[in-house]
């Protein structure tokens, strides 16, 4: 699925897990960072995903600038008309870890395996133009391998 568009940039990538929802994968990438995530939102061309610089270790809000949240309207057709960035808001709540969550950054947060929730755009990380209430159909984990 993203595998194809991470090939066109310029760092170095380590899939650490690739999954059809159903599977508890918080503990394959959690020491690991920093992390690129890809999910593809169910019966949509949407493409949702977010970069943490951190790692995923512990069980609190972890405090950074460089993370963010982006989506793409059409995966099999990208342009910088239908591709939506955002950084946080504020930092304190850039990235929740937690051993009974996938990922979760700001407000959006996978708290059930493949019903995932964005409570944007008016608190952390804004103008997403994603749904609420997301069906996720499946998702990969990158690490990110600077050169």
């Amino acid at each position: 699925m993203s595998s194809k568009f991470l090939k066109e940039l310029s760092d170095d990538y380590e899939k650490l897990f690739e999954t059809e929802i159903g599977y508890d994968i918080h503990l394959l990438w959690k020491y690991k960072g920093p992390t690129i995530w890809i999910a593809k939102i169910k019966n949509s061309t949407k493409l949702i995903g977010g970069y943490n610089p951190l790692d995923w270790n512990g069980d609190c809000w972890k405090s950074t600038r460089d993370s963010f949240l982006f989506s793409f309207a059409d995966w099999k057709n990208i342009s910088n008309t239908t591709t939506k960035l955002s950084y946080i808001d504020d930092e304190d709540y850039a990235v929740y870890c937690s051993n009974n969550f996938g990922p979760q950054m700001g407000d959006f947060t996978c708290k059930i395996v493949n019903n995932w929730e964005y409570y944007g755009p008016s608190y952390y990380y804004t103008s997403l133009e994603i749904p609420e209430q997301i069906t996720i159909e499946d998702y990969e984990v990158f690490q990110v391998i600077k050169k």
